[in-house]
């Protein structure tokens, strides 16, 4: 029975309905979805830069606040390389809070906000 068995359906699912995949997506008929989720994206690859920026030393890189940067960081590569890019928003939006003080940020300044 176990020599019968070749994996977990979920995958096959994934790849062979869903077309979800390591640049599967990646089509010219995706186009305007890749437009769509670009505002996100960029706004994420924005946040990243100005994060390294002004923490450009390794010692101010190991703190719990690099650690949310990485997270929305990875989570955006993962989206773009490996899944359909209309969940996008729904993807970074639901799981990273620092994704929305970095938006509040860019409206109205730190100083400003207390």
């Amino acid at each position: 029975y176990q020599r019968r068995v070749r994996g977990f359906s979920y995958g096959y699912i994934q790849r062979h309905y869903w077309g979800n995949g390591p640049f599967l997506y990646w089509e010219i008929k995706q186009l305007p979805n890749f437009l769509l989720a670009a505002p996100m994206l960029l706004l994420v690859g924005f946040l990243t830069i100005q994060y390294l920026r002004r923490h450009g030393s390794l010692s101010d890189l190991l703190t719990m606040e690099t650690v949310g940067y990485g997270h929305v960081t990875c989570l955006a590569v993962i989206e773009l390389v490996n899944m359909n890019n209309q969940v996008v928003t729904r993807f970074l939006c639901s799981s990273c809070p620092l994704f929305f003080l970095y938006c509040t940020r860019l409206v109205k300044p730190w100083d400003r906000l207390v």
